[in-house]
């Protein structure tokens, strides 16, 4: 897989992104060799392993925040400048998308 990285394509895509991010989609889409990339990578032991382990630490977080687990929500309120009451009291949400973009 590590082979394909020297790829000049590879670059040209990356500059792409960089001058486009809004267009991230549209640009990896359009590389044909990217996707080939992308779909190998997804394949690697390595990447399933890595997306496993991110399952295993959302579903640990998700039982202590359901279970509004004392200690946790001690030290989620402290780092978030809140009560721990208040904190519990707020609706639980999973898998949230966030945007990093700038709006326009």
């Amino acid at each position: 897989m590590f082979d394909d990285m020297s790829s000049p394509a590879l670059f040209k895509v990356l500059d792409e992104v960089l001058e486009h991010p809004e267009q991230l989609y549209s640009i990896i889409k359009g590389s044909d060799e990217l996707t080939a990339v992308i779909e190998r990578f997804a394949r690697s032991r390595f990447f399933t392993e890595f997306m496993e382990k991110g399952r295993e630490f959302e579903q640990a977080i998700t039982k202590l925040a359901d279970e509004a687990d004392p200690d946790f929500l001690s030290e989620i309120a402290q780092k978030a400048g809140t009560s721990a009451d208040e904190l519990a009291a707020y609706t639980h949400l999973s898998q949230v998308q966030v945007s990093l973009l700038p709006a326009g």
